[in-house]
């Protein structure tokens, strides 16, 4: 599961779980390893309330918006909508790499 964190640097990406258990991951920005300042709990997400449609899109307000135009475009029936929220994984992974960096 990717989830979205924040480097000492100031970038912000997308890295896997093991990358948090570790505390450090490569950063994108610098192109080398760096540590993980901390997880980005609110994230972007689309959601259908007519399925059980939903994806989470990170910063991306525009592609959750965009994924969420698309989903009910071809889906006549469908309401679907975007919204920044919690998301659930990113809370239990910065609890993960507070309890590591005590």
């Amino acid at each position: 599961m990717n989830v979205l964190v924040e480097f000492l640097c100031g970038d912000r990406q997308q890295v896997k779980e093991r990358d948090i258990r570790r505390t450090v991951a490569r950063c994108g920005k610098c192109g080398c390893t760096r540590a993980i300042h901390h997880v980005i709990v609110m994230e972007w997400a689309s959601r259908c309330y007519d399925c059980n449609f939903k994806h989470w899109w990170g910063d991306a307000e525009e592609l959750a918006k965009d994924d969420a135009r698309r989903h009910s475009n071809s889906r006549p029936k469908h309401r679907a909508s975007h919204f920044k929220a919690s998301r659930p994984t990113s809370r239990k992974m910065q609890e993960l790499l507070e309890e590591k960096l005590r």
